[in-house]
């Protein structure tokens, strides 16, 4: 059978503890209306946490969607509570038959995934990280590793506003649409995609675009 790459993304909630149930339902409606609009059906929620399964090449958008999705839901910009914790994870998928229950799919590619979610759990508060990326193809992870390392870094200084303004401009709106939604002006949006990163982010979309192409993964 032909080799077929895929992505699995695990994610976790943090500091669900301290979110009441309301809030939390909050933040996994947004998420699944996500893996809705991308017609998504390899996915499960356990408690705080969810694995899915994503096209290689989507993966950059909905990633980059998923992260924007939950900061622009959280209640205290200046909490990381009510963020993710995400680790993704690229490669072949030998069988198909892994997709028909991805809980228990012991492929690498998806204990891989589920790896490094408990690495970015369990690690000490001093080496706090909310992102990694990495291929199964082992000798891309470095690139990958920077890249990871530059989202996460964007991702944890935008604003609940400045990912609700980015969300809206990587769905495709205008900054003339978007601040008739908001009702502010164009030029309010245009200051707010500079403060919040939107290039930065685009820019690490295409270099994880690429890698992947250099991968022979899409």
């Amino acid at each position: 059978m032909k080799k077929r790459a895929i992505s699995v993304i695990s994610g976790d909630v943090i500091g669900s503890i301290q979110l009441s149930r309301k809030e939390l339902n909050a933040i996994q409606g947004g998420i699944k209306s996500l893996l809705n609009s991308y017609k998504l059906t390899n996915y499960f929620f356990q408690g705080d946490s969810f694995v899915c399964v994503t096209p290689v090449k989507e993966m950059p958008m909905f990633l980059t969607l998923l992260r924007l999705t939950t900061i622009a839901n959280k209640k205290n910009p200046e909490s990381f509570v009510g963020d993710l914790k995400t680790s993704v994870s690229v490669g072949n998928l030998k069988s198909l038959s892994s997709l028909k229950n991805i809980k228990t799919a012991q492929e690498e590619v998806f204990v891989v995934s589920g790896r490094n979610l408990n690495l970015l759990n369990n690690a000490p508060a001093t080496e706090f990280k909310t992102l990694i990326i990495e291929s199964t193809q082992k000798e891309d992870n470095l690139l990958l590793e920077s890249i990871a390392t530059g989202l996460e870094y964007v991702f944890m200084q935008m604003t609940p506003r400045q990912a609700m303004v980015n969300k809206l401009a990587f769905e495709g709106l205008t900054q003339k649409d978007i601040g008739t939604q908001l009702g502010v002006s164009q030029q309010n949006i245009q200051k707010t995609l500079q403060a919040g990163g939107y290039k930065m982010v685009l820019k690490y979309q295409q270099l994880l675009e690429k890698s992947f192409e250099v991968q022979n993964l899409i």
